[in-house]
C-alpha cells in the first residue's frame, strides 16, 4: 500500500534509518525528499 502525505514548506521532515546495505536503498532514499537524513551503519 503506498501513502502519500504532503507537508507545509516551513515543516523540516527528519528521517532516522540504521541499515546495513544502503547501497540497495539509495535512490529510495533520495526520492523521500528530506530535509535532513540519520544513516547509522549496522552488521
Amino acid at each position: 500500500m503506498d501513502h502519500v502525505t504532503v507537508a507545509n514548506d516551513a515543516t523540516q521532515i527528519h528521517m532516522h534509518m540504521c541499515y546495513s546495505e544502503f547501497n540497495n536503498i539509495l535512490p529510495h532514499i533520495a526520492a523521500m525528499d528530506a530535509d535532513v537524513i540519520t544513516i547509522e551503519t549496522s552488521h
